[in-house]
């Protein structure tokens, strides 16, 4: 898994780019900050959220779940490898 913060407009060749964004749930009067990262589709298109532009991060498309969604696996060591 390959995670890098993003400098420039254009992701690494083959990455993709996700964002962190504030989500409101039904019956909340209050964005919340969302437990995953998404691209900038999913985030507009499925989540109706607002994209916390600066939050850029390029991580490989097979990270990603079947909806868009980027869920970092914390470790304490670091990238815990194949």
């Amino acid at each position: 898994m390959t995670t890098q913060p993003i400098t420039s407009a254009e992701p690494p060749s083959g990455d993709c780019i996700v964002f962190a964004f504030l989500s409101t749930e039904t019956g909340v009067e209050m964005s919340a900050l969302a437990p995953f990262k998404a691209t900038r589709e999913a985030i507009e298109a499925r989540y109706g959220g607002q994209v916390l532009e600066g939050t850029a991060q390029s991580v490989d498309p097979s990270d990603l779940d079947a909806h868009g969604r980027y869920r970092r696996q914390p470790t304490g060591w670091g990238d815990l490898g194949s």
